[in-house]
């Protein structure tokens, strides 16, 4: 069975896969829109890329903590060798935000604290 998968993978690369002839047409569009989107969205990558290096816009800096599109999966503190160098962790670890309860936050809210004249 894996044998014939890489059988039918390398055909696939070599363009030699026959199109099944029993694939309905509503699949047939589906796979063909998405396909569309697909190279539509690498053109539009490409030119977003080219634009920005016209511009001289450089990306962002992708923090250490983030897996994928997801900024802060491991923490906004992390530091890969906290462990094995803790001076320098000391040092790239951000300082923490402020909390939304502290109690200056409090006293400038209009609504719920008015304050006294």
């Amino acid at each position: 069975m894996r044998q014939s998968a890489f059988e039918t993978e390398r055909l696939r690369a070599e363009g030699k896969t026959e199109v099944n002839a029993n694939t309905s047409k509503k699949n047939l569009r589906a796979s063909e829109k998405q396909k569309n989107e697909e190279r539509k969205a690498a053109l539009e990558r490409a030119e977003r890329a080219a634009r920005r290096e016209r511009l001289g816009i450089q990306e962002a800096e992708i923090p250490a903590s983030q897996v994928g599109n997801r900024r802060y999966a491991r923490g906004r503190a992390y530091v890969p060798d906290r462990y094995s160098n803790p001076e320098a962790a000391e040092e790239q670890t951000p300082p923490p935000l402020p909390s939304p309860n502290s109690p200056g936050d409090r006293r400038d809210h209009p609504r719920r604290y008015p304050r006294s004249s």
